[in-house]
C-alpha cells in the first residue's frame, strides 16, 4: 500500500508548494522554516507524529525543520512552551485529515476520468445518433466543458496529497512543462 502524506515538503517552500496553506491565517503569518517545524511536529503524516516523548519530537521537528532558535527559545519550545502564532499553527495542523483528503483527490481523479469516458464516443455511433440524441450529447459535452476548469484545478492542486512514489521522484530534475511539449512537437522545415 502506498504511504499518503499531506502537505509533505519538498526542496520548495511550502506556501509555494501548497497554495492553499497561504490562505490559511495560521500559516501564512509564521516563516517558512516555523511552517516547517509545525509540520513534522503536528502534521499527521509526519514521520514524527507519533513520538511518544514530546521532548524528543519537538527536538527532531526542529532539527529536520532547520529551525535553530537561540537557546531561550530553545528551552521554552523543548519544554512545549511555544509563541502564539506557533501553537495556533500547530492546532490548525493537527485539524486537518489526510484520509478525507485522499479520497476526495481519488474521488476527483474518478469525476474525470468518467466524464472522459463519456465524451469518448467512437466516430460510427456520432454517425448513427438521431438528432435528439445528438443534441444531448451536445448539452452534456457543453456542461462538461464548463466543470473542466474546476475539476482541473482541483486535480492539480491534489488536495495537499503526495504518495511515497511521488515523493521519490526528483522533481528538480524533471524536465519543465515547456520542455516537455516543445521536444514532442514535430519541426516542420
Amino acid at each position: 500500500m502506498k504511504e499518503v502524506y499531506l502537505f509533505k515538503p519538498t526542496f520548495r517552500n511550502l506556501i509555494y508548494e501548497y497554495p492553499e496553506l497561504a490562505q490559511i491565517p495560521e500559516f501564512a503569518n509564521i516563516t517558512n522554516k516555523h511552517l516547517l517545524f509545525v509540520w513534522y511536529y503536528a502534521n499527521y503524516t509526519s514521520p514524527f507524529y507519533h513520538v511518544a516523548n514530546e521532548k524528543e519530537r519537538i527536538k527532531k521537528s526542529l532539527s529536520e525543520s532547520n529551525y535553530s532558535p537561540g537557546d531561550k527559545d530553545y528551552a521554552n519550545l523543548i519544554n512545549g512552551d511555544f509563541h502564539q502564532p506557533i501553537r495556533d499553527a500547530i492546532n490548525k495542523m493537527r485539524n486537518f485529515n489526510p484520509s478525507a483528503r485522499f479520497r476526495a483527490k481519488m474521488n476527483i481523479e474518478k469525476i474525470f476520468n468518467n466524464l472522459e469516458k463519456l465524451l469518448d464516443i467512437p466516430e460510427k455511433n456520432l454517425s448513427t445518433m438521431d438528432m435528439e440524441e445528438k443534441k444531448k450529447y451536445a448539452d452534456l459535452s457543453i456542461k462538461i466543458s464548463e466543470s473542466l476548469p474546476t475539476i482541473v484545478k482541483q486535480l492539480e492542486t491534489g488536495f495537499g496529497i503526495r504518495t511515497e512514489e511521488e515523493n521519490k521522484e526528483d522533481r528538480k530534475n524533471l524536465p519543465s512543462l515547456a520542455d516537455t511539449v516543445l521536444s514532442n512537437m514535430e519541426i516542420e522545415d
